[in-house]
């Protein structure tokens, strides 16, 4: 269905989305067509304005990324055995945490985006018997995103206020993953 993605957009484009989303979890999940389609024309709008007005993502387009530096390392990390949505809904958990870190956002957002995707049925933390550090830093290390040997991240600084190019240093990036690593 694609409640990761809805949630994605939620928290770094439409606070209003996000909303909409936690209220109407049980429908999306039940796949009720109304609440469906609401949720996917909303969501394509997003997309397509934000597409449009940066074709090359050299701009907001990068907003589409939160999640997803954490999220390919560990489907990396754990050779593609997850949906992609479960591994970016890991990604988004580690980033919120990121961001947290740095004096972005606060503990409730953080909280506001566990529940939501908890809600969703989606994960939150990473298996402890999943992918080592080591191996998701190397991964995140070869993103696209990185510049100069420096990690770089979509955040967010509040629901539906998200922020590009974010320099993270290695060390913090290593506490956000220990504070996502499932506990058994």
């Amino acid at each position: 269905m694609g409640l990761a993605e809805v949630i994605k957009y939620g928290m770094v484009c439409d606070a209003d989305l996000l909303a909409f989303a936690e209220e109407k979890v049980d429908g999306l999940l039940r796949r009720d067509l109304e609440v469906l389609r609401h949720c996917v024309r909303w969501c394509a709008s997003i997309k397509a304005r934000i597409v449009h007005s940066d074709e090359r993502e050299e701009g907001p387009r990068r907003l589409l990324n939160y999640g997803h530096t954490v999220g390919h390392a560990v489907e990396i990390a754990l050779a593609r055995t997850l949906a992609h949505g479960e591994a970016i809904a890991m990604g988004m958990s580690v980033e919120v945490r990121i961001a947290a870190r740095m004096n972005l956002v606060s503990a409730e957002v953080v909280g506001r985006q566990d529940t939501a995707l908890q809600r969703a049925g989606l994960p939150t933390m990473i298996p402890r018997e999943g992918p080592s550090d080591e191996a998701m830093m190397e991964a995140m290390r070869l993103d696209k995103k990185t510049r100069d040997g420096e990690m770089r991240f979509t955040l967010v600084r509040d629901a539906g206020q998200g922020v590009i190019d974010q320099p993270v240093p290695e060390p913090l990036v290593r506490e956000a993953l220990r504070a996502c690593r499932a506990s058994s």
